[in-house]
């Protein structure tokens, strides 16, 4: 936030992190007109910065998601085939329990055993790139 000129900052803190939510109200606060708020410029800007510290202070994060994301690709690839890899069975200790709608309401059930139950069942599932798109904010 800091790299941006104080007004865009200003309007983008307004619009943000206030009750104030209209561009008339946020001009008003800011004692400008309307037409010279420019919110849009103040995110695209700021969608700008944020991308660009991403890519550059986070470097590591994207490196594990991406070797988290081949993990995942190869667990599926074998329990393809029915059986689940042993890093699979390994991360969960014998006392682990999984509570929600894998098993009866209120059962606590072990996550291997509902695993092996949803791909006996025939369920399979696959691992989607994410993909970040951010609006045209030029205008």
């Amino acid at each position: 936030m800091e790299e941006l000129p104080q007004q865009l900052r200003l309007v983008l803190v307004l619009r943000h992190f206030s009750g104030i939510t209209s561009c008339q109200e946020i001009a008003a606060a800011c004692e400008i007109p309307v037409s010279t708020m420019r919110l849009n410029q103040a995110k695209g800007k700021m969608a700008g910065l944020l991308l660009s510290a991403a890519t550059q202070a986070h470097s590591d994060a994207f490196v594990l998601t991406e070797e988290s994301r081949h993990e995942a690709v190869a667990t599926l690839e074998v329990s393809e085939r029915g059986v689940l890899p042993q890093e699979i069975l390994e991360l969960w200790p014998a006392e682990t329990e999984m509570i929600g709608e894998l098993g009866k309401p209120g059962e606590r059930v072990h996550p291997v055993p509902v695993m092996r139950r949803i791909l006996s069942a025939g369920v399979r599932q696959r691992v989607q790139k994410l993909q970040v798109v951010f609006p045209d904010t030029a205008h």
